[in-house]
Order: structure tokens, then sequence, then C-alpha cells
């Protein structure tokens, strides 16, 4: 099977924009809310783009059962283990640390039906709807289907439930189903072509200063032109040495569920050492905000190389493939 670099490169670019989006202190600055408001209209709908493009890439001719049962493994099992893990710390420290969005001991049951220990665990409970919901497409026009009505529910005003994600779902399903028909008719392979390539960067870019000027919001226009223009960036970025890049794209999964809990960690810190320093000094706040994210890419690698690789069942339990 060919190798996707671009893929893992657009995930690393992906990952990175997750991490920043997730630095959201008390008294953020004004330019750094409006930037992640930015970052947010964008970076899940590509992750989503994404992975509709490697299920489309790899799927194979299997039953549903058996398909769901290694999608429930590869996604449940983290999702259980690392809601638990991260509630039982909150629940350890918040009684002599600064903790943002605290929880109970009902935190425990409510992990059942939503993403109870941290709200950015949402993406997991899409992917197994969109896996469940797609492992019926051994005919064709379903993912055509599936894709147009996932548009109509998309521009319903009406909001969908929180439970089970079902709001997320309406919102996201949309971009996961594009990239599995990207992939199922094969235009990813048109998008080799440089000119087109660098045609989206430049509108990518083009819509990003219109955002900043107040022109464009972050609504689907945005969603749709970040998420292949980064593709296309991925794309151009390919023809380099990039592996810090790719080393960083193959792992984004444990950098995804691992990294508010050393992000929240070192923020606690920051916030024990002063509590005013987000208001009263800009230089600080970014200082810190750098120190934060790094935290946040840096240590979930530290722990895969070091501790889950070593142990290959704990990895394993964390989606580490053998």
């Amino acid at each position: 099977m060919e190798k996707l670099n671009f893929i893992d490169i657009a995930k690393a670019i992906g990952i990175i924009l997750v991490v920043i989006g997730h630095y959201y202190p008390d008294n953020t600055p004004a330019f750094y809310e409006n930037f992640r408001t930015y970052l947010y209209s964008f970076h899940m709908p590509l992750f989503l783009f994404l992975s509709g493009c490697m299920y489309a890439y790899t799927k194979k001719e299997e039953p549903v059962v058996a398909f769901m049962k290694k999608k429930l493994k590869r996604l449940a099992i983290p999702y259980f283990v690392i809601s638990i893990l991260i509630i039982s710390l909150k629940l350890l420290a918040q009684q002599g640390v600064y903790i943002e969005n605290g929880v109970d001991y009902f935190s425990f049951v409510r992990m059942l039906y939503m993403p109870e220990a941290g709200y950015f665990l949402w993406y997991l409970w899409v992917l197994l709807w969109m896996y469940l919901l797609c492992s019926f497409s051994n005919c064709k026009i379903y993912l055509y289907v599936l894709f147009l009505l996932s548009l109509l529910v998309k521009f319903i005003p009406e909001e969908f439930p929180r439970i089970l994600c079902l709001h997320e779902l309406k919102n996201e399903a949309a971009f996961f189903l594009l990239g599995a028909l990207f992939f199922r008719e094969k235009l990813y392979l048109r998008f080799k072509e440089t000119n087109l390539q660098i045609f989206f960067v430049v509108v990518f870019i083009a819509c990003s200063f219109s955002y900043f000027a107040g022109f464009l919001d972050s609504g689907f226009i945005m969603s749709f032109i970040g998420t292949l223009g980064i593709y296309s960036l991925a794309n151009l970025m390919n023809q380099g040495n990039h592996n810090v890049l790719l080393f960083i794209g193959k792992s984004s999964f444990i950098i995804y569920l691992f990294h508010t809990i050393f992000m929240g960690f070192v923020k606690s810190v920051i916030h024990k050492i002063s509590d005013t320093m987000f208001v009263d000094n800009m230089l600080a706040f970014l200082i810190s905000a750098m120190i934060v994210v790094i935290s946040g890419l840096v240590f979930p690698l530290l722990l895969q190389e070091y501790f889950l690789k070593r142990h290959k069942l704990i990895g394993s339990i964390f989606g580490l493939r053998k």
C-alpha cells in the first residue's frame, strides 16, 4: 500500500493547531481569543476529513460486526481509560491546585454518555458514529446519500442534544464523509498537481486575511477552505524532508489523548506562580503560552517513546499498533 506521508504531515499541522487552541487560560487577551476562534473554524474539520480519507483508503470488505469490533477496540478503550485517568487526576488535584473544568464523583457516570473528562474527547465519539454509519457503505451511492444528508442536517438551525455527542456529529459528519468520498473517488491523485496545491494554499491565505479583516466569519466556508488549504500545504511540504512533522503526525493520536493532562499540570504550576501574569504582562502571557503548548506536544511524545512503547500491553490500550 502506498505511503501517504502527506496525510501524516497534515495530521502534524492539525495536532499542533489543536494543542495551541486548547491553551485558553482565564483573562485571555482579545487577540488570542480571535486567533483561537480562527483555529477552531478548521482544525477539527481537518482531522475529520483526514480520518475519512484514511477510512476510505484502508477500508476492506468485512462484516459490519468485525469492522466495528476493531474500531471499538481502537477508540472506545482509549476513551474510557483516558477519561478515568483524567477524572481521577482532577479529583486528586483540584483540592490543592487550580484546575480548569473541575469534576465530581458523578463524572464517572457522565463519561458513559458524554465527554465529561474533557470536551476534546468528542472527536472519538464522532469517529465511532461515522464508522458505524459508514460500515454499511458497500454500495457507492450510499456514501453520496449520507454526505448529502449530513450537509442538510448541518445547516438545520435547530441544535442537536449534547448527549452522545450528537451535536458535534451534526456539525462535523460532512467533513468525514467529504474525506471518504475524496479518496474513494481517487480525487487525491489530482491533488498531486503542484498548481492545484498552490491554488488552494493561496485561497486559504486569502480567506485567513479576510477573516482577520472582518470580511469572513468562522463558518462553513472557512472550515472547507481551511481543510483543503492545510491538506494542500501538506502535499507541497511532502516534497521535502520533514521527519519531525512525520513523527508528530504518526504520534498525533497519543498527543491528542494526553496533551491536556500535561498542559493542565503546567498551567496549574504557572497559575500558582502568578495569578495575574495573564492580565498584567503580554510578554509573560506569550511565554507561558509557548511553554504550555510545547509541554502538550513534547511530554506525550516522551511518554510514548519511553513508556508506552516499552510496555506494549499498556501501549495497545491507547491504540499503539505493534
